[in-house]
């Protein structure tokens, strides 16, 4: 990658260029109508609820810099693993591909995450995505939907809610700060 091209870790007054650049990828997928978060949410969450590298793109040193891309991770717990890494989402813009900022980006959270003591790095691509699929590829990542049937799942909207007003048959007996219905 050429020295054009920097990464440097989010700050919160980024959230608009992340929104952006969210919004892109959503295009790219075309799922455009599912993005629901905004600036402020964005801005109030980073590095609290997700981690996120930039990637700046400075055509030369009379001119502004520009972020093109995105990654944007979480941490979380494998019970056969312990610590591991989700990365929710990894945009370069269209303009900008083919320069190694894919990889470089890849490299980076991978540092990042074994530094912080992740064991692995876990996520998802769209069967359709042949251009992530072949980086996936470069870096000997095991796509695991074939190799141990895993498939993923989520709930959102009225489904989650739903799910989270519900009551356990079984008494659910914590000290946490949610409601508790008396037995």
């Amino acid at each position: 990658m050429a020295t054009k091209y920097s990464i440097r870790v989010a700050e919160e007054k980024d959230a608009g260029d992340i929104l952006r650049l969210i919004k892109e990828l959503a295009e790219f997928e075309k799922m455009a109508d599912e993005v629901k978060i905004g600036t402020e949410e964005l801005a109030e969450n980073i590095s609290s609820w997700f981690h996120c590298l930039l990637l700046e793109y400075r055509p030369s040193a009379d001119m502004p810099t520009e972020i093109v891309g995105y990654a944007v991770w979480n941490y979380c717990y494998g019970t056969w693993c312990g610590r591991q890494a989700y990365m929710e989402d990894l945009y370069i813009s269209p303009a900008h591909r083919g320069q190694g900022g894919g990889l470089s980006m890849m490299q980076s959270i991978a540092k990042i995450c074994h530094k912080e003591g992740s064991t692995r790095l876990r996520w998802a691509v769209l069967g359709w995505n042949q251009l992530a699929k072949k980086l996936y590829s470069k870096i000997n990542s095991e796509n695991t939907s074939e190799t141990l049937g895993e498939e993923m799942l989520h709930l959102e909207g009225e489904n989650f809610e739903r799910l989270a007003q519900s009551t356990p048959t079984i008494p659910f007996v914590s000290n946490l700060c949610i409601d508790q219905e008396k037995t």
